[in-house]
């Protein structure tokens, strides 16, 4: 088997099938895979990352993903924006760099997603704020 930066190589031909199963997958462009999921699948295809992509993979300065994966856990209603980068590129990763989640539930939020800088954008939603990591 084929080693990429990650992990071994293919592990997302799995993700994407079980994002495709609950049309999770929004688009597509070439190698990446833009998707928004809900707390409980994140957790199930945090089951198949190679923990170096849990550990070391995040959207610039945001969030490692395991701490949205501890999120998703912890506030199940929360909902996550994020891409796939399949096996054609050595870099093979799922990356998170959006969450949404109730306003009630700020507190645990910014206990749990500790990073070095704060979101690029903040944006209420009817279901309550959404924050994206993007620059």
């Amino acid at each position: 088997m084929e080693k990429g930066i990650f992990g071994t190589r293919g592990f997302t031909d799995k993700v994407l099938k079980m994002l495709n199963a609950i049309s999770a997958v929004k688009h597509s462009l070439g190698n990446y895979h833009r998707f928004e999921i809900n707390a409980g699948t994140l957790v199930e295809i945090s089951k198949i990352i190679p923990s170096k992509n849990l550990k070391t993979d995040k959207q610039n300065d945001g969030p490692y993903l395991y701490r949205f994966v501890e999120l998703a856990k912890k506030i199940p209603r929360t909902r996550f924006d994020g891409y796939v980068i399949d096996k054609s590129r050595d870099d093979e990763r799922v990356t998170i760099d959006g969450v949404i989640f109730p306003e009630d539930d700020i507190t645990e939020v910014k206990r749990t997603l500790v990073c070095r800088k704060h979101p690029d954008e903040n944006d209420p939603e009817s279901f309550g704020m959404r924050r994206w990591w993007w620059d």
